[in-house]
């Protein structure tokens, strides 16, 4: 009798998750790839999906922090899972400008704009 590994579930998250209004990237490093015949996403909204993809785009459409999981099935029927050590932070960013002047000075050729953009929860 062959003892046969089952497949190891394994996906990274791309740069940019943390903007509400980015896509987010996770990228299946899961093994054996050429075994894995099912894909069951759970990142954490109401939905899982069960796309095949290597690479899958999505947009939370709610701020505060996620802990997505990946269910892998091989051929065999074995199956793993794996959740991401660290939380998914998705935040909403608020711009915020406005200059130190407080009434309107025609003869001023140069004024001090001042960024008070801030991330949102």
């Amino acid at each position: 009798m062959q003892l046969r590994s089952g497949p190891t579930a394994n996906f990274t998250v791309g740069d940019g998750a943390e903007c509400g209004t980015s896509p987010v990237i996770f990228n299946d490093l899961s093994t054996p790839a050429g075994t894995i015949t099912k894909w069951s996403w759970n990142l954490a909204m109401a939905n899982p999906n069960h796309l095949r993809a290597l690479l899958l785009h999505t947009q939370y459409t709610d701020t505060g922090n996620f802990t997505p999981a990946l269910t892998v099935q091989d051929l065999n029927g074995c199956t793993d899972s794996f959740t991401l050590p660290t939380k998914v932070l998705i935040t909403k960013s608020a711009a915020k400008f406005g200059s130190d002047y407080s009434t309107h000075m025609p003869r001023v050729q140069m004024c001090r704009i001042i960024d008070s953009s801030a991330d949102m929860d």
